[in-house]
């Protein structure tokens, strides 16, 4: 067990070290600000025309916020991130460097698997904390929207938490993707593809058991006062992205690397 803890924590370090300054990182940083700046403009040039006086901004402003990333951001980002950091190494030859590392096989995979994970929820932890900012700046700069009067730090942290478990298995995906093919295109081309199935079969009634819809129906439940912290489809991202998760790291023992 000690050994094991070693190995993942040498090999998630290393593998760090690789992408520090790499624009793996920055897009981490700045994918989830761009959603949060654009809505950010949108209220405050037209703000007095979306909201009603005296109704709760934060719920519109958050919500606009949650459907744009659960719906577009989130998967999207998903397949680039993976598709960079997986890049990195099938360009560079690098699994081959890495499957020679003494340390199971599975393990290999795994480091770089929990190494992208803590990038995806970098991006979630700078969506919620940009979402928070932008809305106590409207509240400063344009008190008339009545930002400054509410507080949901509990109810759009549990938003942010529901939208980065229902995109689980979306990222498992997309990260064994870009782990099986060179080729980078295959992969955002893949993710690309699977986001337009979701966006034109938006009305089919079993939608929703559909992965790359788990997001926007995760999001869904911060306008359900009465909803469950667990949504259905977070149950189905959980279970699906560790399945899988286990699936992949057998493969990976198994794989041959030229």
């Amino acid at each position: 067990m000690e050994a094991t803890y070693t190995f993942l924590r040498r090999g998630v370090s290393a593998e760090a070290l690789k992408i520090k300054n790499s624009w793996a990182f920055w897009l981490s940083l700045l994918a989830p600000l761009s959603i949060v700046s654009m809505n950010f403009l949108v209220f405050y040039f037209k703000g007095d025309r979306i909201l009603k006086p005296g109704v709760d901004p934060w719920f519109t402003f958050a919500g606009n916020n949650f459907t744009a990333t659960a719906q577009l951001l989130a998967p999207m980002f998903l397949a680039l991130i993976t598709a960079l950091v997986n890049g990195i190494e099938h360009h560079a030859n690098g699994w081959k460097q890495l499957y020679a590392a003494p340390m199971p096989r599975w393990m290999v995979f795994l480091n770089k698997y929990l190494l992208v994970l803590g990038l995806v929820l970098l991006t979630f932890c700078t969506f919620c904390l940009g979402l928070f900012a932008a809305g106590y700046l409207l509240g400063w700069l344009k008190p008339a929207l009545g930002f400054q009067y509410y507080d949901h730090v509990q109810s759009i942290s549990l938003g942010g938490f529901r939208v980065f478990i229902g995109s689980l298995f979306i990222f498992t995906l997309q990260f064994c993707i870009s782990y099986r093919f060179k080729s980078i295109g295959v992969s955002i081309g893949l993710g690309i593809l699977f986001i337009m199935a979701f966006l034109i079969g938006s009305r089919w009634e079993y939608i929703g058991y559909y992965p790359y819809s788990w997001p926007y129906f995760s999001a869904s439940a911060y306008y359900m006062k009465a909803s469950a912290v667990f949504v259905p489809q977070m149950w189905y991202s959980l279970g699906s992205s560790m399945a899988l998760l286990v699936l992949a790291m057998w493969y990976s023992v198994k794989k041959q690397v030229q």
